[in-house]
């Protein structure tokens, strides 16, 4: 999947602190066909450990649902294929990166005061 993903990407995200480097770098990449899109070095760098855990999240999440379902004798892949036709909600089960969602709860700890929202992804609670 990790091959996959790095030849056909659906977007790239380039991480530049000027205009000629982020030029530069969509010149590299323009070959692969995806949607490229800008942003500072900083926030590029959040992009993957931040996707990683909005999927543990989700992951998490229907974890919970499906024992909810069990607990009140629903059928759980009705409830989800019912929520598949919200378009607010997007039901994928990506698998995410494990290393990169404790990287953001790394990030999170020394950025300041963790919430706790962060550490509860990784550590099930």
């Amino acid at each position: 999947h990790l091959l996959e993903d790095l030849l056909q990407p659906d977007h790239l995200v380039i991480g530049a602190d000027t205009e000629s480097a982020a030029a530069r770098a969509e010149a590299l990449f323009r070959c692969l066909g995806a949607e490229i899109v800008h942003a500072d070095p900083r926030s590029a760098a959040l992009v993957v450990p931040v996707g990683n855990g909005f999927r543990a999240l989700k992951r998490r999440f229907f974890g919970s649902l499906e024992q909810l379902c069990e607990a009140v004798g629903a059928d759980p892949a009705t409830v989800v294929e019912c929520l598949r036709y919200d378009t607010r909600i997007n039901c994928g089960t990506e698998p995410d990166d494990p290393r990169a969602t404790r990287h953001l709860v790394h990030l999170s700890r020394r950025a300041g005061p963790p919430s706790g929202m962060f550490e509860s992804i990784v550590d099930g609670s």
